[in-house]
């Protein structure tokens, strides 16, 4: 395999299995037996879940359009809130929803700022040239 193809495998692999992880720690009995000891960061657990989530999903450039990726992950977010109000042990909370939308919000707009200043970088007409020496 080139070195295209495993940059192009390394960031979707990435998603899928966070996705994964992150599935399951959002519908087991107590996640937090599972990650670090809690911390005042454990109130914006679902914020940070979700904003790695959307960064991860942008960053493996799907074949999709960036808005249709942004409306799968809402969806996506809502989908797990509504399945833990139907579990016994989870329960639906509009603040946890909230906070997956606004990561899910911060983690697309910061991609979006992200790859602008990049192509922006790769596109100046001093990036390519070599660094002239004062004589």
């Amino acid at each position: 395999m080139n070195r295209k193809a495993i940059l192009s495998v390394l960031p979707r692999t990435a998603f899928v299995g966070y996705l994964i992880a992150l599935t399951v720690l959002l519908l087991i009995d107590d996640p937090k037996n599972y990650v670090a000891p809690p911390t005042l960061l454990e109130q914006f657990a679902h914020f940070i879940s979700f904003f790695l989530l959307a960064w991860l999903a942008m960053a493996a450039r799907w074949p999709a359009s960036s808005w249709r990726v942004l409306v799968l992950l809402i969806l996506y977010a809502t989908a797990t809130e509504f399945v833990q109000g139907l579990l016994g042990w989870r329960s639906c909370e509009w603040g946890d929803w909230f906070q997956d939308l606004l990561g899910i919000g911060t983690g697309f707009a910061g991609w979006r700022v992200f790859a602008m200043i990049i192509s922006t970088s790769e596109a100046s007409p001093t990036a390519d040239k070599p660094p002239e020496h004062g004589g």
